[in-house]
């Protein structure tokens, strides 16, 4: 696998501005991984190339509703995409091809998704038109739901260990302002503990690539911060790390060592040093209201999904700056996630020129529906 510089330069070309790796070798065809973004107004999904960062493919279907959300299977051959309507389902896209390749109704709206390590269960958060919260169970080959699991109130982001034995979901609680989250027992379906924080309407989550460690994110206004939890004991590690406005989506670098936290409000990415349970400098610009982010298994770039500006931000994690100009997207982007399989790339025929970018495996992902108390 040949490697390449993570810094990009511009070439201007006939007037046209081109922007394209400065690469030291070049990689496969097979290598590069392909953004997948859910357009929640659009009702569209977005495929970017990440060898260039454009976007080759806009998938439209009557069969796409409101997507608010994308998981890939840890094969990278099917992505599911969420549809945020009242009793919401699940789009199917066929990733090799790019097709719309059925769907899977559910009783409520979807926010989040995460598949088992092997593939043949997903885990998918939901929200009832009247607050109630649940997970449901699909059983991938038979696309079907073969469980549901009842959580609390607004049930929200949601996590997998790296050994699949748990899930995690934030929800509120039922009738109470706190910021709890259940643990499901992967083996019975069933909620075998509740971890409460010392936060409010938890909101993102994501898990450490070694399963220590769990990171929550609170938007409400009093709050902003990210709940960092034990997950050896499920009591908080260490008080709550203080970020931008509005903190949604988070993504943690493959070596555990930093969490990028999209700032709806602020209009930034704050990076937090995991080792040291703190900030790591002075928060990222990006576009108009962030809510997602994916990270590259390398490390070394997160993409950033801007919400109010329709784009996709690509920062560099080894200067913490966006490099590049945005990706234009459809309208809301609202959820983000970057194919894990160098076979699903096949049928795009690049061209041996292009640069070698390793893939990111599949994360939660939800929409945000107006603002944030």
């Amino acid at each position: 696998m040949n490697g390449y510089r993570s810094e990009w330069t511009s070439m201007i070309l006939g007037g046209l501005s081109v922007m394209a790796f400065a690469a030291s070798g070049l990689g496969t065809a097979e290598s590069a991984p392909f953004a997948y973004m859910a357009n929640y107004v659009s009702n569209t999904v977005s495929v970017i190339d990440t060898a260039n960062n454009t976007v080759v493919k806009t998938i439209e279907s009557d069969q796409l509703n409101t997507p608010c959300g994308m998981a890939i299977n840890p094969a990278g051959t099917q992505a599911y995409v969420l549809n945020c309507w009242v009793w919401g389902f699940i789009t199917l896209i066929d990733i090799p091809a790019n097709t719309v390749a059925g769907q899977i109704p559910l009783d409520a709206s979807p926010t989040g998704a995460v598949f088992a390590p092997d593939g043949t269960r997903a885990y998918v958060a939901m929200t009832s038109y009247i607050g109630f919260g649940s997970v449901a169970v699909v059983d991938t080959a038979t696309r079907a739901v073969v469980d549901t699991i009842p959580i609390g109130d607004l049930s929200q982001g949601i996590a997998i260990a790296p050994n699949g034995k748990r899930v995690y979901t934030a929800y509120t609680g039922t009738g109470v302002e706190t910021g709890n989250i259940a643990a499901i027992d992967t083996a019975t379906d069933t909620v075998v503990d509740t971890i409460h924080t010392a936060n409010t309407n938890l909101y993102g989550i994501a898990i450490a690539p070694d399963g220590a460690r769990l990171y929550a994110t609170s938007p409400v206004s009093e709050y902003h911060t990210v709940s960092v939890v034990d997950t050896a004991t499920n009591l908080e590690a260490g008080p709550p790390i203080p970020v931008g406005y509005s903190p949604l989506g988070l993504a943690i670098t493959p070596d555990g060592k930093s969490a990028y936290v999209a700032n709806n409000d602020s209009d930034t990415v704050s990076v937090i040093d995991t080792v040291g349970h703190r900030v790591a400098g002075p928060p990222i610009p990006v576009g108009s209201n962030p809510r997602q982010v994916a990270i590259t298994p390398d490390g070394r770039f997160a993409y950033v999904a801007n919400f109010g500006s329709g784009t996709v931000s690509v920062i560099s994690t080894a200067t913490h700056t966006v490099v590049g100009p945005p990706i234009r997207v459809g309208t809301w982007p609202s959820g983000i996630a970057i194919t894990p399989a160098p076979a699903a790339l096949d049928n795009f025929n690049r061209p041996a020129e292009d640069f070698n970018v390793v893939v990111a495996s599949p994360l939660w992902v939800q929409a945000a529906f107006g603002g944030v108390a």
